[in-house]
């Protein structure tokens, strides 16, 4: 009789363990179905050197093309806090990651760069690249959706330089990018051979450094250029002068 209440016992531990790890798994599934997701959800996937990365995702059911929004210096995903939603009512899905070279901004800590700390791992601008391919692998995994890069400053340079390889990248954004890294010909390198459509804005004062790069996209795409009102994607913040102007382009382009 023992015997058999043991055996009871067990089997009922198991359907519990069984259960639990089905709706461990369906949870799993739901975080991946970037499709699927009703709400603003924080995720985390590998670098392409096992970094844990954070990345917040703000979904929009009808959306057609999922932005993948990359921060400027010493900042974190919060640069779009403000941004993302208004992308998204205009009918966008988006993804702002925290690169490793960040710090943080508006009250969001970059956790991406803190992990990069931890294990002593370089945190210099073209350490991110690999953050920027690892996310737009994990995007093209689990999104159906068209896929836009989004840059401000470094992480610009870095779009049009991934972006225009990436057959799922279907346009890219770049806000203030320039020749940021040691070799002052790494954007401009990979520039011949364009084909797909670049929307580039900067400062008046980023003019000189922005256009040695603009002026060697291919006119025969749909490039756009227009001032703005301050260094990288936070030209687009509610207080900044001209951002709703700005996004108007932004959003006519995409």
């Amino acid at each position: 009789m023992r015997t058999l209440f043991y055996l009871l016992l067990s089997l009922a531990i198991i359907a519990c363990g069984d259960s639990d790890q089905k709706k461990q798994s369906e949870k799993e599934d739901q975080t991946v179905d970037l499709n699927s997701l009703k709400e603003k959800t924080t995720l985390t996937f590998p670098s392409k050197d096992s970094l844990l990365i954070t990345a917040d995702y703000y979904p929009n059911a009808s959306a057609r093309k999922l932005i993948l929004l990359f921060h400027q210096a010493e900042f974190s995903r919060g640069e779009y806090l403000e941004i993302a939603p208004k992308l998204v009512e205009s009918g966008y899905a988006c993804m702002a990651v925290d690169l490793r070279s960040g710090r943080a901004v508006n009250d969001v800590i970059n956790e991406t760069f803190n992990r990069a700390l931890k294990k002593d791992l370089p945190t210099k601008f073209l350490n991110a690249r690999q953050d920027m391919q690892a996310a737009i692998e994990y995007a093209k995994e689990h999104s159906d959706n068209q896929l836009v890069w989004w840059g401000s400053s470094y992480s610009a340079s870095l779009d049009i330089m991934e972006g225009k390889d990436e057959s799922r990248v279907a346009k890219v954004v770049a806000f203030s990018p320039g020749e940021y890294f040691n070799n002052q010909n790494t954007v401009k390198s990979k520039i011949p051979g364009y084909q797909k459509p670049v929307f580039v804005t900067c400062t008046k004062n980023e003019q000189k450094m922005v256009e040695d790069i603009f002026n060697l996209l291919p006119d025969n795409f749909t490039t756009k250029y227009n001032h703005a009102a301050d260094h990288g994607s936070k030209s687009l913040w509610s207080e900044k002068p001209g951002s709703d102007s700005l996004m108007m382009h932004i959003v006519n382009f995409l």
